[in-house]
């Protein structure tokens, strides 16, 4: 009986037949961790984990007036 392959089957098996280190290999890797990030980052802003603008400033600037002080 024939059963195809799952999209994740097909790319598992694409990568398996490439040699270690090759570019592709790790243009895929380094794309594959950006993506990753992406929707890491996405996922953050979805539970509303950010800082505004402002937000960020006022650490800024107190993380240098304590650097200052030191």
């Amino acid at each position: 009986m024939f059963r195809s392959m799952t999209v994740k089957q097909t790319i598992h098996q694409w990568v398996e037949n490439l040699p270690d280190n090759t570019p592709e290999l790790l243009a895929l890797y380094e794309r594959a961790r950006l993506n990753r990030g992406l929707m890491e980052a996405m996922q953050s802003v979805e539970r509303g984990d950010v800082l505004t603008a402002d937000e960020i400033r006022a650490r800024f600037d107190s993380q240098c007036q304590a650097e200052r002080s030191a």
